[in-house]
């Protein structure tokens, strides 16, 4: 197991980031999430093993339950839906308050915790610009899953996921983390 960075020279976007390890992945499957997100090592071993392109889904009650992220954070993060076979579908980036109640449970959000095959470099470069003026990961598996025909298997899970991305997260986190024995 080892790590290698790619540098982006630009902050402009999620894809963007992604499409500068297209050289260091080459053929392989690639692993990607978020860096301040701590995810449940079961959800990543099992993206690990599918065959294929994935993403994790975490079940929206779950992380409000027993998360550290609050509900109006929850509220903006983006909402996936899977076929009859439990493949993704639709994103749904920070879906409305009726349109959540509409929805059927579970309710499975994104936490960024992706396994690529190689096609989303072609899809990364293939995207435009997001009305926030970035190049972002949702809009490349939208797009390799109409223009290039590919396939993402759902792992739905119940765990939590903690977020670190501001100071006022290190309190929960560590309290959260606290007597745990990190594996990787």
């Amino acid at each position: 197991l080892y790590f290698q960075f790619a540098i982006q020279r630009e902050p402009l976007g999620t894809a963007d980031a992604l499409a500068a390890a297209a050289d260091f992945a080459g053929n392989d499957p690639v692993l990607v999430l978020n860096s301040d997100n701590y995810y449940p090592t079961r959800v990543l071993h099992r993206l690990r093993e599918v065959d294929g392109n994935a993403t994790a889904g975490f079940d929206r009650r779950t992380l409000l339950a027993h998360g550290n992220i609050p509900p109006d954070r929850i509220a903006q993060f983006a909402v996936i839906e899977s076929d009859d076979d439990g493949y993704l579908r639709r994103i749904i980036e920070k879906p409305d308050p009726a349109t959540i109640l509409a929805m059927p449970e579970p309710i499975l959000l994104s936490m960024n915790c992706w396994r690529f095959k190689p096609a989303i470099f072609q899809a990364c470069r293939a995207i435009e610009k997001s009305p926030r003026g970035e190049y972002e990961i949702p809009d490349a598996v939208m797009y390799s899953i109409q223009s290039l025909h590919q396939q993402y298997r759902i792992i739905e899970s119940q765990e939590t996921v903690l977020d670190l991305s501001s100071r006022s997260d290190i309190a929960s986190v560590t309290r959260f983390l606290k007597g745990k024995k990190v594996t990787l």
